[in-house]
């Protein structure tokens, strides 16, 4: 369990026959120390030209030091925080992260380098095999529309993150964004919730700190097919406003699809990667944003792209079965 791991935090267990192609070592610590003497220093942070490693430091006050410890970015990544570090950043204050939301940047970092894009969209497949991704801003109905399709036969893809190339689209099967979903969480944790818990999930800011359910998407298999990947054929944007749907420019999708990105994923705004690049020049933040969007300008241009409004989330999927 990896909170705040926006990709998912309660992952399954996988043994693979193959050797994976990024592999990430994560250990939390009860404390460390580092030698920082003849270091150069970056904010927070400590490092050397040249050298694949950077270490963050940072007393916070009542005796409690937060430390980060970072090596080897883009091959066998190892990250190591001291335990106040993963115990007490659950949100997001200046340029502290917490533990996960850096895994989530190193991750993707990691990707990029190797052609593929992280993507916030929901991502179902027909009984065909051709996918479709669902675009929009927070909470407009991505999760619901995903769950109407699979109840009418659409495999399931992802419900919040997935990961393209310019032509194909990868399964996220761990997130569990619908618990924000009360119809969803009633009907897919059985558990009782923890009543403290229950009231700190309702005070803003506190509520990363309470436990949340282990339980994802890959958990409810049972209930629909799961497809690894498959071609994208379409790309739906879900707004708000009078119901239609309606054909809208390459141009217009990209533009829509990058604002949702950015607003969504921060590697390219992480203090911690900012540093590692400062004494690393051949790690490049700017090549990375170079990288995402010709993916996805490449992937754009390949789909049918629409613009499907409602006020009623509800109707998403009936416009989109519309479609032909």
């Amino acid at each position: 369990m990896i909170p705040v791991f926006p990709l998912g935090e309660n992952l399954d267990n996988y043994s693979g026959e193959s050797h994976p192609k990024i592999s990430i070592f994560f250990d939390v610590s009860k404390d460390f120390s580092y030698r920082v003497q003849g270091l150069q220093k970056f904010h927070y942070f400590w490092g050397r030209d040249e050298r694949d490693e950077v270490y963050y430091e940072r007393p916070v006050g009542l005796g409690v030091t937060l430390k980060l410890f970072l090596k080897d970015l883009l091959r066998d990544t190892k990250l190591v925080v001291n335990d106040a570090f993963f115990r007490y950043v659950r949100v997001k204050l200046d340029s502290v992260y917490p533990p996960g939301v850096h895994l989530a940047d190193i991750l993707i970092s990691n990707l990029l380098y190797r052609g593929y894009a992280p993507v916030h969209c929901a991502a179902i497949s027909s009984p065909a095999g051709e996918g479709m991704l669902l675009f929009a801003p927070p909470d407009t109905g991505k999760t619901l529309t995903t769950f109407a399709a699979l109840r009418k036969g659409f495999h399931y893809l992802a419900e919040d993150i997935a990961f393209v190339d310019s032509e194909h689209v990868y399964s996220n099967p761990h997130t569990a964004t619908f618990l924000h979903n009360e119809e969803f969480a009633s009907q897919y944790v059985r558990t009782t919730t923890d009543p403290i818990s229950s009231i700190i999930k309702k005070i803003p800011l506190l509520d990363s700190y309470a436990s949340t359910p282990a339980v994802s998407v890959s958990s409810m298999a049972k209930d629909f097919q799961i497809d690894e990947e498959a071609p994208i054929r379409r790309i739906i944007i879900l707004d708000r406003g009078k119901k239609h749907i309606e054909r809208i420019s390459k141009e217009e999708a990209v533009r829509r699809i990058l604002i949702i990105n950015r607003n969504e994923f921060s590697y390219h705004k992480n203090s911690l990667l900012f540093a590692y690049s400062y004494f690393n020049p051949s790690f490049n933040l700017n090549k990375m944003m170079k990288i995402e969007q010709e993916i996805i300008d490449t992937m754009v241009s390949r789909a049918d792209c629409f613009l499907a409004k409602t006020s009623d989330a509800r109707e998403y999927f009936h416009l989109i079965a519309g479609l032909q």
